[in-house]
């Protein structure tokens, strides 16, 4: 439980470096690094019952609803919330592992983590299409009937 609250901590913080760096406005920097951080405390709790790459769906999907809700209540692009949001679920471990085992000329691990980093990265997309697909339909449902009142 401990090393988990450290875990959340340290995707807060991380999530909030990250627009600092990129010059994102510093009223957004406090609401990036909760996106990180419930982003990152999602993936470790389903982690824990389903395999990594069903963490990384659920948790991507996580951080995309809470970035495009950001983005409308706060009038700034959803990017500003999504990509630090998702800078913890990146597979950097399974690319560095990829190399590794590469290097070290087994090619049954190097097959292994390739394909996990790619279902763990085709995840992080999968979901974020997903989320953008639903934000988009129900935008031009409420549009539609913005203007069928409009002109009633």
């Amino acid at each position: 439980m401990r090393e988990m609250i450290i875990q959340v901590i340290g995707a807060f913080v991380a999530a909030s470096v990250l627009p600092i760096i990129f010059g994102i406005p510093k009223r957004h920097i406090i609401a990036d690094g909760i996106v990180g951080a419930l982003g990152w405390l999602c993936y470790l709790l389903v982690s824990q019952k389903m395999t990594v790459v069903m963490a990384t769906l659920f948790a991507s999907m996580l951080v995309a609803l809470l970035s495009n809700i950001l983005a409308r209540v706060l009038k700034a692009p959803v990017t500003v919330f999504l990509i630090p949001g998702i800078l913890s679920m990146v597979p950097g471990t399974s690319i560095y592992r990829v190399i590794y085992y590469m290097i070290q000329n087994d090619s049954d691990s190097t097959r292994y983590y390739l394909m996990e980093t790619l279902q763990i990265a085709g995840m992080i997309v999968f979901a974020i299409l997903i989320v953008e697909t639903v934000f988009r339909v129900i935008s031009n449902i409420a549009a539609v009937r913005l203007k069928k009142d409009y002109f009633s």
